[in-house]
């Protein structure tokens, strides 16, 4: 109370009066805020309804195209057609919705949240099949038609998009493996959209998170596993002018290999199912899946021997190069179609996945080596790898062969060496050049690089 009012009222009746005005004022007012006020005890609540329908439709899109080709006895045409048409559900879909979503906050499970539910989870569906385009001017043009803003020269090997229509990426930028462009933030009871701007002449490492509005500019150069958000400028110093398009020859080249590895895949499926047509309902199924992975896991490692090949321990190309191209793209095109088949066979028996990795040219010794993801190791050029003995590779470990520079460059730092009795934790990432030590505990989602550790080996 401000000393004034005393003297204002000199009796007790003039300043009982004057108080009680004051009092009631400080009520109304209060009362006012508390009506201005959300009330944090009603929640927006899902629909269990508009979810099980939404399930439902999912479902019925993506299996009808499987449906109809089985009832053609696997059709080669049928089978070619089941990838296009599923990907080109996203896009109609997103025109029956109403169009793309404009960026805004909104209610969580309104009718505008719904749509980017099950848009979201229908792109989901499609990784499998964007993950053979990765890194294509075919994968570019695909997300300027879900409405993304992206040129020829950009090179995009994540498929981990929120909403591809509120992307931007300028020319000769590389986003590397599993990173993560989220245009979506949820709040207490709304949700909030944004866009992902990135620049030109920008290198993104692996499994980095981009999200709550990031505006990169030209020339950021952002290590592996990093979070970004907000406005991100790049060092003062002039930005590259060299350009890493895919000549239209190239772009060819990855065409037919896309087609020929889809068509092996096919192959091997068709195979499977005339040696388990005349089995009963409960065998077929299990012998179809088992037949259909050991054929394709052998089809994948004929491959990345005899096709893909070894890598140099001192390697420095371009994006648009062809060694680059048969080196790296090539191998991560058969290893994410014969992916499944890899995890079906390989993970659970790890004495044939070392066979195999030593069969693909990795040093490894014979005493007890545990791996338990099978697709992460044959990422890597295998002849990069270094393994002694009592190593623990866990679930998820993302090996490095290379990194990419703001000019557009792979560059390959030497080769991975991994010392006896170490253990790698789950989702850590080893970088190329990499020299670790004996008995060397990573924690989980550590990143290591060839300055982590001090090379002299303790006693």
């Amino acid at each position: 109370m401000d000393i004034s009012v005393l003297f204002a009222n000199p009796s007790v009746r003039e300043l009982a009066v004057a108080l009680d005005l004051l009092l009631s004022k400080a009520q109304y007012e209060e009362e006012e805020q508390e009506k201005g006020e959300e009330d944090f005890s009603i929640r927006p609540r899902s629909s269990w309804f508009v979810e099980t329908v939404g399930i439902l439709l999912l479902a019925f899109q993506w299996l009808l195209p499987i449906f109809v080709a089985a009832r053609l006895d696997f059709n080669v045409i049928a089978l070619l057609l089941v990838p296009l048409i599923h990907l080109l559900q996203y896009p109609i879909f997103m025109k029956l919705f109403g169009g793309p979503l404009s960026r805004g906050r909104d209610t969580l499970y309104s009718w505008r949240y719904y749509h980017l539910w099950f848009l979201r989870r229908q792109w989901k569906l499609n990784s499998y099949w964007l993950g053979h385009l990765l890194g294509t001017r075919l994968y570019n043009s695909y997300l300027s038609l879900c409405g993304a803003r992206i040129t020829d020269g950009a090179h995009i090997y994540t498929t981990q998009i929120d909403a591809p229509w509120l992307l931007e990426v300028g020319d000769a930028t590389y986003i590397g493996d599993e990173v993560v462009l989220s245009s979506l933030t949820y709040h207490d009871r709304i949700y909030d959209l944004h866009e992902v701007y990135i620049g030109s002449h920008c290198s993104i490492g692996a499994r980095c998170v981009l999200h709550d509005g990031v505006r990169m500019h030209d020339g950021v150069l952002i290590e592996p596993s990093t979070n970004i958000t907000g406005q991100l400028f790049g060092k003062d110093q002039e930005t590259p002018s060299s350009s890493c398009t895919l000549s239209y020859t190239q772009s060819f080249f990855q065409l037919a290999s896309i087609y020929a590895v889809i068509h092996m895949q096919i192959l091997a499926l068709k195979l499977s199912w005339y040696g388990a047509e005349r089995l009963p309902m409960y065998l077929n199924l299990p012998v179809l899946w088992l037949t259909w992975a050991v054929f394709g896991t052998l089809i994948g490692l004929l491959l990345l021997r005899y096709v893909v090949g070894h890598v140099l321990e001192v390697f420095s190309e371009s994006l648009n190069s062809w060694n680059y191209l048969r080196c790296f793209w090539l191998r991560r095109l058969v290893v994410n179609s014969f992916g499944p088949c890899f995890s079906a066979i390989l993970d659970t028996n790890c004495w044939i996945l070392s066979s195999a990795l030593r069969w693909l040219g990795a040093s490894l010794e014979h005493n007890n080596i545990e791996i338990v993801n099978s697709v992460n190791v044959l990422a890597a050029p295998s002849n990069l790898l270094f393994i002694e003995k009592d190593v623990t590779i866990t679930s998820d470990v993302c090996f490095l062969p290379y990194d990419v520079t703001i000019e557009g460059q792979c560059v390959v730092n030497g080769p991975i060496r991994i010392g006896s009795r170490s253990f790698l934790g789950d989702s850590c990432i080893i970088r190329s050049g990499v020299n670790l030590p004996e008995d060397i505990f990573i924690s989980s989602s550590a990143r290591i690089d060839s300055n982590t550790f001090n090379l002299k080996k303790c006693k």
